[in-house]
């Protein structure tokens, strides 16, 4: 079992998601819309799991979701809404790329350079995925992250898509200098497999909070 990539799951992440929470907390004491937004938040009770392939081996993380606030666990208090798998040399892109932001990529999708805030809308358009979805750099150090949705999470046969993009479109998009509508339109982001379900994956990552 790698100590970094359980550090990373069992703690670093862990204690970044209530960080961000407690921010939000202090925002909401003096401004309204931070305030709602914070509502949105602490009414996510949720489950997210985490797979790291390194050969036949697996690590298995559950990051379960109480009323806004993250916990690391052996094993998952629900069944989780979304469920990452990627490689040992992908986490160290990650690591690098996202920082300790388990929602990174979406993030990214969405063109969004502060850390992507879960709420209860949110989470429930991702609820209503189906399928499983790969985010690739073409260049670069090596990310192939998948996410798994719905009937995707037990279902190899589920719909599923690729979206492949240069180090430097997911940088831009990530900083927020780049609207990810216009790296699709311009064919920035290349997608392979189920169009719809790359819209609806990116559609969800860019609702309203």
């Amino acid at each position: 079992m790698n100590p970094e990539v359980r550090n990373f799951y069992r703690h670093r992440v862990p204690d970044q998601w209530n960080r961000s929470l407690e921010a939000q907390i202090q925002r909401a004491a003096s401004d309204e819309p931070a305030r709602l937004l914070l509502e949105a938040m602490q009414r996510v009770d949720a489950t997210l799991d985490v797979i790291v392939e390194r050969g036949s081996n697996r690590q298995h993380y559950s990051l379960d979701i109480d009323r806004g606030r993250m916990t690391s666990n052996e094993t998952s208090q629900r069944d989780p809404f979304l469920v990452l798998v990627h490689d040992l040399e992908t986490f160290q892109t990650l690591e690098r790329e996202s920082g300790d932001s388990i929602l990174g990529f979406l993030g990214t999708l969405a063109g969004q350079s502060e850390d992507m805030k879960l709420t209860s809308t949110r989470l429930r358009h991702l609820g209503e995925l189906n399928g499983r979805a790969r985010l690739e750099l073409t260049d670069g150090p090596r990310m192939s992250l998948e996410a798994r949705l719905g009937l995707g999470i037990d279902n190899p046969e589920a719909p599923h898509c690729t979206l492949r993009l240069p180090a430097s479109v997911y940088a831009a998009l990530r900083q927020g200098t780049l609207a990810p509508q216009e790296a699709f339109m311009n064919g920035q982001i290349l997608v392979d497999g189920d169009m719809n379900l790359a819209i609806q994956l990116a559609l969800a990552a860019v609702s309203p909070d």
